[in-house]
């Protein structure tokens, strides 16, 4: 989706873009497509709107507006899922669980997204609140896989995360408590010289790097830790998925991938294509902020699918 060199560089601000012929309509109908898809599999439309106060999204970098009748500071917002959450937890907090509702919109982030460096983005998913299981979580996987493919999408890899599990294991040894920063910048730079350097955690923690990749050698680094359930589940949701793989899809587990994530806890999961520059998903499991409830969903970037290489 390349911009035409004769408009000029000042028309937009960075990161906006006019979408023209056919990527316009194609944006539509992936849109139109996905949510068909997802109703289909039992999940309720809803569509939360474009501006919301700014406690919503929980600390999210957001665009900021004043509301000229009130004054208030609204947040443009940058991810439908925390809108979904507050739904489920106020709005729709009579509703019998397991809780199931998709979505389509728009969204704005104040800073560009993946090597195209995109603000605007088009966006549909599905979250469920409730009922977490593995099954479920397995189920959502394999729901974005069916997204993805449904626009054409090949080549297809899921890397799967448990966020949260190296401050796991580190908060355990007493004797690492003023250790923390450096052992996140080794992991963070996959540094397993200097994570053999803090005794027997950090060689576990190396063994873990060392084994990230495939899924059944990932795993085993994990085996005589305790993990909490949303990790266990997700654990376990990978395992089921990697049992029954579509044709030109994989998934790989890195236990310590700690890049950034707003509410995902205890499993997370991205989707890639050799075909395409940027992440095409996010999914994962979370916690209804205002409730506590466990929840698990997705998102796909709807922009980032027509984003092919050339």
């Amino acid at each position: 989706m390349n911009m035409p060199a004769n408009i000029p560089a000042t028309l937009l601000p960075s990161g906006f873009q006019d979408v023209l012929s056919p990527f316009a309509a194609q944006e539509s109908e992936y849109s139109a497509s996905l949510l068909k898809l997802f109703k289909k599999q039992g999940f309720e439309q809803v569509k939360p709107p474009l501006l919301e106060p700014r406690s919503t999204f929980h600390g999210q970098p957001c665009f900021e507006v004043t509301d000229p009748q009130t004054g208030e500071s609204l947040a443009i917002r940058p991810d439908i899922t925390p809108q979904v959450a507050r739904l489920a937890a106020l709005r729709l907090k009579e509703r019998a669980r397991p809780l199931k509702l998709c979505y389509g919109g728009q969204v704005v982030r104040p800073s560009g997204i993946g090597l195209a460096r995109l603000r605007q983005l088009a966006q549909a998913g599905c979250e469920q609140v409730g009922d977490v299981t593995p099954q479920t979580i397995t189920r959502m996987m394999q729901l974005a896989l069916e997204g993805l493919q449904q626009c054409g999408v090949e080549n297809i890899t899921l890397d799967c995360a448990l966020p949260g599990l190296a401050a796991l294991i580190v908060a355990q040894d007493h004797d690492l408590s003023s250790a923390w920063e450096a052992i996140q910048q080794a992991i963070a730079q996959r540094d397993v010289t200097a994570l053999c350097a803090h005794g027997v955690t950090g060689e576990k923690l190396a063994g873990m790097i060392q084994s990230a990749g495939a899924v059944e050698r990932a795993a085993h680094s994990l085996e005589g830790i305790t993990l909490p359930a949303a990790m266990q589940h997700g654990l376990q949701a990978i395992m089921l998925l990697a049992e029954n793989l579509p044709a030109k899809v994989s998934v790989t587990l890195d236990p310590l991938d700690n890049q950034s994530s707003a509410y995902h806890e205890g499993f997370r999961f991205t989707c890639y294509s050799k075909h395409h520059r940027d992440a095409l998903g996010h999914g994962g499991t979370y916690a209804l902020p205002q409730t506590g409830e466990p929840a698990c969903g997705f998102s796909l970037s709807i922009t980032s699918i027509l984003q092919k290489r050339v």
